[in-house]
């Protein structure tokens, strides 16, 4: 019978596949415990080495996809955050009409420049958006035809074009005047410079 006293190289290849076995419920060929009794320290010290190098390349590489969608995620969820921060700013921070007598800035910028940060934010989460997919496109066909059907199915065709014609919907629906608007703006910048020369006035 084996004995793993013989040298501490065997032990070590013992408990290992020990482990293995636990793990995938099958004795290696090559494994200690299937091996014969007498076999020489060298042929245990190369199994080691071999067992080591395998234990390596199972591990995901810096390079890879792995990585790549992990740094992608990374860059998504900086996006949006962001893109949250933004929409802060614009909503409360700098409110509207905040460019005219009032003079609110934020960082040394007005509310029309972090309008626009905040358009190149969101067309940036649009691109990684689609790099994600693109990532994991086995997975989305996969889960899509199990759910949906094929990917050239007729409710396919439609939610693309509804995600087309929600973005392009600002660019198809005409822009229009109106002067009860115009007037309710006015009395809005009113009202800003009145507060924000009380604001000065109080300081």
């Amino acid at each position: 019978m084996y004995s793993s006293n013989q040298h501490p190289i065997t032990s070590i290849l013992v408990i290992r596949s020990i482990v293995k076995c636990l793990r995938t419920g099958k004795l290696a060929p090559q494994s200690p415990l299937a091996t014969p009794t007498g076999e020489s320290a060298g042929y245990y010290r190369s199994m080691l080495i071999a067992d080591d190098r395998a234990d390596k390349a199972a591990q995901p590489r810096r390079g890879g996809r792995a990585a790549l969608n992990f740094w992608v995620d990374i860059a998504t969820g900086v996006a949006f955050a962001a893109m949250v921060g933004s929409g802060i700013l614009a909503k409360w921070i700098l409110p509207p009409g905040s460019r005219g007598g009032t003079g609110l800035i934020w960082l040394g910028q007005g509310r029309h420049f972090w309008g626009d940060v905040h358009f190149w934010l969101g067309l940036s989460m649009l691109a990684l958006v689609i790099v994600h997919i693109w990532l994991h496109w086995h997975w989305v066909t996969g889960t899509w035809g199990r759910l949906v059907g094929r990917l050239g199915s007729p409710l396919t065709w439609a939610l693309i074009a509804l995600l087309a014609a929600l973005m392009a919907l600002p660019l198809l629906v005409p822009r229009q005047y109106s002067a009860d608007y115009a007037a309710e703006h006015e009395v809005q910048e009113e009202l800003s410079n009145e507060q924000a020369a009380a604001e000065r006035a109080a300081q």
